[in-house]
């Protein structure tokens, strides 16, 4: 692939992801600020300043003549992890019961897919620092910061 086809392809996920982000932003609102800076001010500022640097790049891309070819190592488990990824995000709200397992499980798997060695040394590795991370993240969110998942 080349630079400036995985170029437009970065730019128009961003640009989605942007606008999504703009149309959640917007939707912020609070009945006591009416002329003081409200709940979806700086989220709109972010939202539109990422379309905005998008289409500068854009731009920019589009007037390169960089034809060099770029190549992704291990592409099939980046794409995977973002598939994964993007799985458990949209299933976020169904999954908030058993938030923490489904953490720890979805860490557990991305640390396996990218461990060079196998072998049960690094799967008790693998599993004791998943459990760290998953309890730090409880420890952190739910009883410090008390945020429900």
């Amino acid at each position: 692939m080349t630079y400036k086809r995985a170029s437009y392809i970065a730019l128009g996920i961003l640009f989605v992801v942007g606008i999504a982000y703009l149309w959640h932003a917007i939707g912020l609102t609070d009945a006591r600020a009416r002329d003081a800076i409200g709940p979806a001010y700086f989220p709109t500022v972010l939202g539109v300043l990422l379309l905005v640097l998008c289409a500068a790049s854009f731009l920019k891309t589009l007037r390169s003549s960089d034809e060099r070819v770029v190549t992704i190592p291990n592409a099939g488990l980046v794409a995977l992890s973002v598939v994964l990824a993007g799985l458990f995000i949209a299933a976020w709200q169904y999954l908030s019961a058993i938030f923490y397992p489904v953490v720890f499980a979805l860490c557990l798997i991305l640390m396996t897919l990218f461990s060079r060695a196998g072998g049960w040394k690094r799967h008790a590795v693998n599993v004791g620092a998943t459990a760290a991370l998953t309890v730090g993240i409880y420890l952190l969110f739910d009883l410090v910061m008390q945020v429900r998942f």
